[in-house]
């Protein structure tokens, strides 16, 4: 066998054999502990414990109010909602500004906010990136007026 033939063949075979690793189905596409987000996570627990049995930690948490960011919620709503799809719910206007605050304020990583709120570190990067460009667009035209 020549060495063409044979050089031919083994680039043959690696691309085959990548083909065949990119089509391997996931043995699970989001892990269990993050579908509990809406049972478990820090919106739907420790937030929401906060606003009702002790404000000043609330004002902590996120650094303002629960009026203020209720506020925040209203105004941002129409830029960085997302709808659901048949696979999956959005993850809320009020959860994406909650983690955003709470990056923000504590400064945490992404690693150990995906533990808290059950929101995969990947998407904390988006929905920060994406929620901070929002509120410096919606607070710079109320400012700057």
């Amino acid at each position: 066998m020549s060495q063409q033939r044979l050089a031919a063949l083994v680039i043959a075979y690696s691309i085959l054999k990548r083909r065949r690793k990119s089509e391997q189905k996931r043995s699970c596409w989001v892990k269990p502990w993050i579908l509990r987000r809406s049972e478990l996570g820090a919106c739907s627990t420790l937030a929401k414990e906060l606003r009702i049995e002790d404000t000043l930690q609330f004002r902590n948490f996120v650094r303002m109010s629960a009026q203020q960011l209720q506020f925040m919620v209203e105004l941002l709503g129409p830029i960085i909602g997302k709808k659901d799809t048949k696979f999956r719910r959005a993850i809320s206007v009020h959860d994406r500004v909650m983690v955003t605050l709470r990056f923000l304020a504590s400064g945490d990583s992404y690693n150990s906010m995906q533990y808290l709120f059950r929101i995969p570190k990947c998407t904390i990067g988006r929905i920060v990136k994406e929620v901070s460009k929002a509120i410096f667009d919606v607070l710079k035209k109320r400012s700057l007026k």
